[in-house]
């Protein structure tokens, strides 16, 4: 099906009759005014990528055919629009990568964090595959301890934060909670605390469920509560702020602000952030004292437009593969490059020489003023 599909194109570039889903969503775009712009969509090679989900090995969940190739994208292609570096390793089965890439904070944004959050010892629950805490040691944080209930992004995050504490458990429980305490507080406690509770529940795209991962969110206002951090970021869709009527997210805000803390809303788009992918994200931010957001380093991507980094930018340089191919750590020759981002994702440019070359080259020579390594 998707040989029909060009590029920037999606579902109604298939034939009538060659896919029953495919006639479904035709059929009901006719009916109710529906149009699922990505749902068998390709990438543009000139633009930013669609947010990556942990689907994105689905032809028919979104925008994840590669550009020009007739596949799939890979999963380290998934990793580069997710701001990954080459050499970070996924650990588990092809389904466990996919939704340890989908699932994760991309690094780009989490040292852009550690640049305005105060502290050095972190602790990350719901980590993940760690790429929040990736970010942040590129931004000179310590990454002390992490919590992850599903055991591949445990490894993961294991592999790639060798000096890190990983635990595997559920935090749902008050049992939980009481071992998080004893841990952190024989490690000294924290200065930040971060974490991105589990958000199907919450997500616009799905059902929206009243399921019991709606309420993880609580457990982190308990982390805070007992760990006492400096500061804390919980990381989420956008949904949550729309969740039962956003009550959900008042009330958080409410406790949060009744344990002492300056509690703000950062709502965030990745491709402001020199990411090659156009991701939104909900960032409830605390601390002691007000604190400012990052400052957007490139402007956002509008159709026509200039992308300041594209799919091409991010995996133009990776050979050509099979379907399913691309998991592990990029191992070829590649060719050479001047691109900013390639050199980025391929360990030739620190993140912080990448942000001040692009800070650089998008603020009229005017590099950002932030502690950048």
């Amino acid at each position: 099906m998707i040989e029909y599909v060009p590029e920037g194109g999606n579902w109604q570039a298939i034939p009538p009759g060659l896919s029953r889903r495919v006639d479904q969503i035709r059929e009901r775009s006719r009916t109710r005014g529906l149009i699922h712009t990505t749902y068998y969509g390709r990438l543009r090679w000139d633009a930013p990528s669609y947010t990556i989900s942990t689907y994105f090995s689905r032809s028919g969940n979104g925008c994840f055919i590669h550009p020009q190739e007739n596949r799939l994208i890979s999963a380290r292609e998934a990793a580069r629009l997710q701001s990954f570096p080459d050499a970070f390793v996924f650990t588990g089965t092809s389904r466990a990568v996919a939704a340890q890439i989908g699932n994760a904070v991309p690094p780009l944004l989490g040292m852009l964090l550690g640049t305005v959050l105060p502290g050095e010892s972190v602790v990350d629950l719901f980590a993940g595959a760690g790429g929040l805490s990736y970010g942040l040691e590129m931004a000179g944080k310590k990454v002390a301890y992490a919590v992850e209930l599903d055991r591949y992004a445990a490894e993961t995050f294991r592999y790639n934060h060798p000096y890190s504490i990983v635990k595997q458990f559920d935090l749902s429980t008050a049992e939980a909670i009481n071992e998080l305490t004893v841990d952190v507080t024989d490690l000294g406690g924290c200065d930040l605390l971060v974490g991105g509770p589990p958000c199907q529940s919450f997500s616009t795209a799905g059902s929206r469920r009243n399921d019991e991962r709606s309420t993880l969110v609580n457990r982190f206002v308990d982390a805070v509560r007992v760990l006492n951090p400096a500061a804390f970021v919980m990381e989420n869709v956008l949904g949550l702020r729309s969740f039962k009527n956003g009550t959900v997210l008042k009330e958080v805000i409410a406790d949060l602000s009744r344990l002492g803390y300056e509690v703000a809303i950062w709502d965030v788009t990745t491709d402001r952030f020199a990411i090659p992918q156009r991701r939104r994200r909900l960032l409830v931010v605390g601390s002691k004292r007000p604190l400012d957001p990052p400052q957007p380093i490139t402007p956002a991507y509008k159709n026509g437009a200039l992308a300041a980094v594209s799919v091409r930018d991010a995996i133009s340089d990776l050979p050509p593969l099979g379907a399913g191919g691309g998991i592990s750590p990029v191992s070829v020759e590649l060719p050479g490059t001047s691109g900013l981002y390639q050199q980025y994702v391929r360990g030739n440019m620190s993140s912080g020489e990448y942000m001040t070359a692009m800070s650089t080259k998008w603020s009229g020579g005017n590099p950002m003023q932030a502690r950048l390594r």
